[in-house]
């Protein structure tokens, strides 16, 4: 029997009833009184036993707390570029503003794994997929270059709407800080593989008469480097965080198109 556990506990605290039930039923009183400092002691070790207990239900409760927890994270983010035109060629330098995007987005879901050091400091891991879409402002189309796909300006009359889909499957890390009571910081990086569907590449829409055009090339446009590297840091509130995002790997092939590194800004559900 292992003093501490629940059936010592119980053992005892019988022993003790016990021995106060004889204390009660001797009728000399010299014995009562040798029986009951007994019956005393048990009932106080058996206390003891049960503070004891509590602090270790206690002690594990906490452990508990410091495991892994899982969650699941759901980012959207205002997505841009920084870019230069590629020293490879000049192709692209003309006309000005060719590569200027409009309203471009980024979107991210995946599961996250925490682990706590402590009350402050965590870090958190997992698995996601990330979809961004660069939507430009002028008029562009997809031309042959020496044998390979590349975007180039659509120097005709027509009003078109075109953007380029990269969507990857990442790996986070981060650490992350508690401030104070829910706020908190975090830091980290997001590594990425690309793949192409059907649904991924450079995309046109535009309209001839009586006809609307969709042009999807899909996995036929192969200028993305496979993979990407991000670094990020932010605030937030709960579960609730604002992030800012760079990219320290230039996104196309041997820098074809621009030599581009995407950046976002929003807020993520999840971290």
């Amino acid at each position: 029997m292992k003093l501490g556990d629940e059936k010592s506990t119980i053992i005892l605290k019988e022993l003790s009833d016990a021995f106060a039930e004889v204390a009660k039923e001797l009728n000399e009183g010299d014995s009562k009184e040798d029986v009951k400092p007994i019956a005393d002691a048990f009932k106080i070790v058996a206390q003891n036993l049960d503070q004891e207990k509590s602090k270790e239900s206690k002690k594990k409760s906490k452990k508990k707390e410091s495991k892994v927890n899982s969650t699941l994270q759901l980012g959207y983010g205002v997505l841009g570029w920084s870019n230069r035109v590629s020293s490879i060629d000049n192709l692209f330098a003309s006309p000005k503003g060719q590569y200027s995007l409009s309203y471009s987005d980024s979107w991210s879901l995946g599961f996250r794994y925490e682990y706590k050091f402590n009350k402050r400091w965590s870090i958190s891991t997992g698995l996601g997929y990330e979809s961004n879409i660069f939507r430009f402002e002028n008029n562009l189309m997809l031309t042959d270059i020496n044998g390979s796909k590349r975007i180039d300006f659509d120097t005709t009359s027509l009003e078109t709407e075109s953007r380029l889909v990269a969507r990857y499957v990442t790996l986070p890390l981060f650490v992350k800080f508690k401030v104070h009571k829910s706020f908190n910081v975090h830091v980290g990086a997001i590594a990425g593989v690309n793949f192409r569907t059907s649904s991924t590449g450079f995309k046109r829409d535009y309209e001839i008469p009586n006809a609307e055009v969709e042009e999807r090339w899909g996995t036929k446009y192969d200028n993305f480097k496979p993979l990407k590297l991000d670094v990020q840091a932010g605030f937030g509130w709960g579960s609730v965080n604002f992030y800012a995002k760079y990219s320290v790997i230039s996104m196309f092939k041997d820098n074809k198109e621009v030599a581009a590194y995407p950046f976002s800004v929003g807020v993520s559900l999840g971290l």
